[in-house]
């Protein structure tokens, strides 16, 4: 089990440190914890030393208990290199420790002590469990890697070969766009069947694969396997995922499951070169026809900006269904990062309230002036709706006390001219940016001169009506 510390941000006077525990198993040793240790250089105070450089030095004491008996522990000192940045992230401190263990279940007491500054320590406690079936198929811990290269070096950062610097931080920000790691798979020599391990990328909690993360390959007979690949996760969105790894034999039953959850923080922009690497696979657009991705698209214009429009439009012209499939899903990551099919389906919801009630022969709701701006503004406060006063063509005016900017007592007006359809056109607003017309009376209550519409007539005159409600209601607050 990988178990995780300080997956927040310390106070100000403690030291930020991440842990990270590994179990693994050697025939040699039998089973054992790996200890990762990273200190942010940030959290430490530097002290001058006589090379004329800075250096950080931390007191660090690990305990290892089973109940209250104390199985093993070591207390040493961790320093840092020499340095004249001392605020650079790259110079913090970073360890790795090893013990053998049987299995059971444990207690790690850590604590970590500022050699450089008073009062500036902390201390964590986490629970661990190791579990060894020497019969079955096992698989380690997966750690992940976050720089290697070869060497025949002997020390604990080595293996097959391979110099490895652990990611201790389960978390991969923007800029940081490979993913490698690390496993082991145990007792595969006492099957007589093929087996085969199986990495995926699923998001936290969902059990379908993101994109093409995964990678898969036979495991020979063998006591000890090796599984080490990376990920190019330059495509993956932000938000929070499980490195999945799965031991299978050749009917596919499962033999053994491991799962590390990692957090990952990337804003995609809408480039040929970001969206051609974002994943649609087993994502909630993957079924769009091309019909289906250009209604979609359409619908979503209401909560476009200028750029986000023109680039609807542009797709709608010329893009392929892969084009407006990978837009469509970047559109919604960048309105819920963490569950961008979830804002779709509750916009949803808003469209088909628009199509029901807004909808006209012609147009989808969604196309109308009252869809749009529901889907614009959200549901307003009040509404007057008024299709038989005297005098007056149908109108409605929808009132906003607020609106998302702030702007209060916000007014719409619409009209309907033909008498017949569901068609209800904007012709005044008090919101910044819509259309203004402080003579939107003068249109409700126009006369017809020779079936000319009042919306192009130069001085439509406002014809004799009783009890114009419309006045009265516009200024009411």
């Amino acid at each position: 089990m990988i178990a995780a510390f300080c997956a927040g941000i310390f106070p100000a006077k403690a030291i930020e440190v991440f842990v990270t525990n590994s179990v693994f198993h050697a025939p040699e040793i039998g089973t054992y914890v790996e200890t990762d240790i990273f200190i942010t250089s940030t959290s430490i105070q530097f002290a001058k030393q006589a090379s004329g450089k800075q250096k950080g030095s931390v007191e660090v004491s690990l305990v290892y208990k089973q109940g209250e008996q104390i199985i093993t522990f070591d207390k040493y000192l961790l320093h840092s290199v020499e340095t004249d940045d001392t605020n650079s992230f790259a110079n913090s401190l970073i360890d790795k420790k090893r013990f053998a263990l049987a299995p059971g279940s444990y207690t790690l007491e850590a604590s970590f002590r500022d050699m450089n500054k008073e009062n500036n320590s902390t201390k964590k406690t986490e629970p661990f469990s190791i579990a060894f079936d020497a019969t079955k198929v096992e698989l380690s811990d997966i750690a992940m890697i976050d720089t290697f290269y070869a060497s025949t070096e002997e020390n604990l950062y080595t293996r097959n070969g391979y110099y490895m610097v652990p990611q201790v931080l389960n978390y991969f920000p923007d800029g940081i766009n490979k993913l490698t790691f690390y496993a082991e798979v145990y007792n595969t020599d006492k099957l007589n069947d093929e087996t085969a391990v199986i990495v995926t990328v699923k998001k936290f909690k969902e059990n379908t694969v993101v994109g093409n993360l995964s990678y898969s390959r036979k495991i020979p007979a063998s006591a000890v396997n090796v599984v080490f690949s990376e990920f190019d996760i330059s495509g993956l969105y932000t938000g929070n995922y499980n490195l999945t790894m799965e031991m299978r034999n050749r009917k596919n039953e499962l033999l053994a499951l491991k799962q590390l959850f990692f957090q990952r923080s990337k804003e995609i922009e809408a480039t040929p070169e970001s969206l051609a690497k974002l994943f649609v696979e087993n994502t909630f657009v993957e079924a769009m026809t091309t019909e289906s991705s250009e209604y979609h698209l359409k619908s979503i214009l209401p909560l476009t900006d200028v750029n986000e429009s023109k680039k609807i439009h542009s797709l709608l012209k010329d893009g392929t269904l892969l084009d407006k499939q990978r837009y469509f899903l970047l559109f919604w990551m960048n309105r819920n990062a963490s569950d961008p099919a979830a804002a779709w389906q509750e916009y949803s919801k808003e469209i088909k309230m628009v199509n029901d009630n807004y909808g006209t022969t012609i147009y989808y709701g969604f196309q109308t002036d009252r869809g749009r701006v529901r889907l614009q503004y959200g549901a307003p406060t009040d509404i007057l709706n008024s299709q038989r006063e005297p005098g007056a063509l149908p109108y409605e005016i929808w009132t906003y006390n607020q609106i998302a900017n702030g702007q209060t007592n916000v007014k719409f007006v619409f009209f309907n001219q033909d008498l017949v359809t569901n068609t209800y056109e904007l012709i005044h607003s008090t919101a910044n940016g819509e259309i203004r017309n402080d003579q939107w009376q003068r249109i409700i209550y126009a006369s017809f001169m020779g079936g000319e519409s009042p919306l192009e007539m130069e001085n439509p005159e406002v014809r004799p009506h009783y009890g114009s409600k419309a006045t009265d209601y516009y200024k009411k607050e």
